[in-house]
């Protein structure tokens, strides 16, 4: 069975937020595929360096049971500007499959058109984005609405990651 599990990431995202997830899904069995555009080498916020699995160019959501988005306001920023990451979310979303963002990660959500009419959370400062996107905002540390599953910041993660284990087990 699949059991594959996409992380996308830009420069700059938040270290705790990418690493808890990444080994959580690798305790209970996942196989997190750490993916980037144009590099072989991803650096986080606090300096921390990690290895590229994949170029988003070579990446199919049909290979993949699920997405983590971390957060990080300049790793989320960078995130944004790849049409190819905006696209992904938009895959994974049309094919119903579970989507996990945190923080600032939020934002792709909202660029790539899947907030409307959903429930979600994120980092407070980014609370008027989920509302101008058309989603309803809870200061919860974690909200799943069918298959989103959004937190606030890093003391959220193991609510954060519960849920999105539990969907991705489903």
């Amino acid at each position: 069975m699949n059991k594959k599990v996409a992380i996308i990431v830009a420069n700059g995202f938040e270290d705790l937020e990418f690493s808890y997830s990444y080994y959580r899904l690798i305790e209970v069995g996942f196989a997190p595929v750490i993916i980037v555009k144009d590099s072989k080498e991803v650096t986080g916020k606090h300096g921390y360096n990690y290895k590229v699995d994949l170029d988003i160019s070579n990446v199919f959501e049909k290979d993949y049971l699920g997405l983590v988005i971390p957060g990080g306001s300049i790793g989320a920023s960078n995130l944004r500007k790849i049409s190819e990451m905006i696209e992904m979310v938009k895959a994974f979303n049309n094919k119903k499959k579970p989507i996990a963002a945190i923080c600032h990660g939020v934002w792709l959500l909202g660029d790539a058109g899947v907030i409307n009419g959903r429930n979600m959370t994120g980092w407070p400062a980014i609370k008027q984005d989920i509302i101008d996107a058309g989603g309803k905002y809870y200061d919860e540390p974690v909200v799943v609405d069918k298959n989103l599953v959004t937190s606030r910041k890093p003391s959220d993660l193991p609510f954060f990651m519960q849920e999105f284990i539990l969907i991705l087990s489903g």
